[in-house]
């Protein structure tokens, strides 16, 4: 991978189908792009229910436990978004 983040046809495969062996053969800097969509991936109820998927859920959460940035992630992702703006509504018509 140069430094222009153009990523190779297996690197965007292994993402697409969410393949975590292959994805351990890529560096730290090149993953943390897309932990983003990892995260959702693990935290957000599926539409697809079957057992094959618990199973690549469980594995992507393994695989994220390697990453303290996870973290922050994962409290964006459980923000209650509705109540920060009714929040800050209420805060603007106090002032």
């Amino acid at each position: 991978m140069d430094e222009k983040n153009s990523y190779d046809h297996n690197f965007l495969r292994a993402v697409c189908s969410i393949d975590i062996s292959s994805l351990l053969k890529y560096d730290r800097k090149c993953l943390r792009e897309v932990l983003p969509m990892l995260t959702r991936c693990a935290l957000c109820c599926p539409v697809d229910q079957t057992e094959i998927w618990y199973k690549r859920r469980q594995l992507v959460m393994k695989f994220l436990l390697d990453f303290p940035a996870v973290n922050f992630l994962v409290d964006t992702l459980s923000t209650d978004f509705n109540e920060v703006l009714i929040d800050t509504t209420n805060h603007v018509q106090i002032r």
